[in-house]
């Protein structure tokens, strides 16, 4: 019995020795990013848009698309469930796989790069979704597979099923109260299009980012991490990079800016930049 006890005592305090330890290595990485953001003090924040303002995954978002739009049809639960295994490995598969997903992923990258507008996208979509069409015979199927081929070709019913996150606004919202609103923007790496739909379906975008602040990748013609997408943005707005905070959930994005000579905070749980960030602004 007693070395059962001591056995448990000494598991108590190893892993006190650890949370402890752990507190206190993050207590003092803040501490020391919050020095660095004092002695800086930077004056404009940049934030990404997915999954920073803007939440939902792709597949997410047509799920609860062809759901709902299933629902009001009287369409059974389970095509929409074939649809969505149809779907999926032509929209996520590996794009080297085949011929069809690389002339996918191409067209995507382009558009995104602002290399091919939404309307000739649009064109490429309805050929490559006859392809599939051409090999289906139920009717329900045919209807929720051109449904999938509306949703991803119109910008404002795509940007209509994505969700604000509220921390990203929480955040820009305490930005907004301690800079004002000219200290607000947004680099996102979508096509122009895509931005501008988010406009008009996200109106907090515009509430706390001047249109006029708002950029996206499609604009600049190249993707992040790349330096030219920081620069130009940069150059476009008129900042200074030491000045200048960039906000986003993907690391190598944040690196791509702090290359750059701007402020990297990386938007993740338990991030050591971002709790320093808060509390900076507090």
């Amino acid at each position: 019995m007693k070395h059962i006890v001591r056995f448990f005592a000494a598991g108590a305090f190893l892993f006190g020795a650890w949370y402890v330890g752990s507190l206190l290595w993050f207590e003092s990485s803040v501490f020391v990013a919050e020095l660095m953001l004092d002695r800086r003090q930077p004056k404009h924040f940049v934030f990404d848009l997915h999954n920073v303002l803007i939440r939902g995954s792709f597949f997410k978002r047509l799920n609860l698309y062809l759901v709902n739009y299933a629902s009001k049809q009287g369409i059974p639960m389970y095509k929409v469930r074939i649809t969505l295994q149809r779907v999926y490995p032509i929209m996520f598969g590996d794009f080297t796989r085949s011929a069809d997903l690389v002339e996918y992923g191409k067209e995507v990258k382009k558009v995104v790069l602002g290399q091919t507008k939404h309307k000739e996208f649009k064109g490429f979509l309805k050929k490559f979704f006859a392809k599939f069409a051409s090999e289906i015979t139920d009717s329900h199927e045919l209807e929720l597979l051109e449904k999938v081929r509306l949703f991803v070709s119109d910008n404002d019913l795509f940007a209509s099923y994505a969700m604000q996150m509220l921390y990203g606004f929480k955040l820009a919202e305490k930005i907004h109260r301690k800079f004002g609103p000219q200290s607000l923007y947004v680099l996102a790496d979508v096509s122009l299009d895509l931005l501008e739909s988010y406009q008009k379906t996200h109106r907090q975008l515009l509430y706390l980012f001047p249109v006029e602040h708002q950029m996206c990748t499609g604009q600049i013609g190249f993707a992040k991490p790349s330096r030219e997408v920081y620069n130009a943005f940069l150059e476009k707005m008129g900042l200074p990079a030491h000045e200048t905070v960039y906000i986003d959930n993907v690391r190598s994005h944040v690196e791509g800016a702090e290359r750059c000579g701007m402020i990297g905070i990386h938007c993740s749980e338990n991030s050591v930049s971002l709790e320093a960030l808060r509390r900076y602004l507090m």
